[in-house]
């Protein structure tokens, strides 16, 4: 009977509200941390940091700026589908020469009345195997990225929860 309880509540969720601007469902087994990302909005794993979540939210307008100071804006245009192009090259050099990176298919989605991408991510860094959800959502005035990774090993266990997280995203 204990474990049936327990299982209930690893799929518990709480709903966070981040600056005013957007809220997300975060699984009860979480915490609050700091060490994920300097420039995101949002971060929580859990204790053994197999269950990661950030949210990063970039204006539209800086991102405008970052292609034209790049001279980039006629490879990646400032939409939806310019910045999951963007992001997807960036994370490539992220992972350089020492890790391998594969994605699926970019799904068109609308997740709360918002324009959205979501794909997944199969990669492995510094030999460990990584399991990533990434998610897009074209907001009034900002891109949000909301990612959701795990070990390799614990990708069944997880991933049904990454969905339920990003489609729970709502701009306020």
């Amino acid at each position: 009977m204990v474990c049936f309880f327990a299982a209930c509540k690893k799929h518990d969720m709480n709903t966070v509200k981040v600056n005013g601007q957007y809220e997300i469902q975060v699984p009860q087994f979480t915490k609050e941390v700091a060490h994920l990302s300097p420039v995101a909005s949002l971060q929580y794993a859990n204790s053994d940091n197999d269950f990661c979540l950030m949210v990063i939210d970039d204006s539209k307008e800086d991102f405008q700026q970052i292609l034209y100071s790049a001279n980039l804006q006629d490879e990646f245009p400032n939409t939806i589908d310019g910045i999951t192009a963007y992001l997807q090259v960036a994370q490539e050099a992220v992972v350089g020469k020492n890790g391998k990176i594969q994605y699926s298919e970019t799904t068109s989605l609308e997740i709360n009345g918002q324009n959205a991408r979501q794909y997944t991510i199969e990669a492995t860094i510094d030999g460990e195997d990584l399991h990533y959800l990434y998610t897009i959502v074209d907001g009034d005035t900002h891109y949000y990225q909301i990612l959701s990774w795990t070990y390799g090993t614990k990708k069944d266990d997880y991933q049904d929860m990454f969905i339920k997280i990003s489609q729970s995203f709502k701009e306020l």
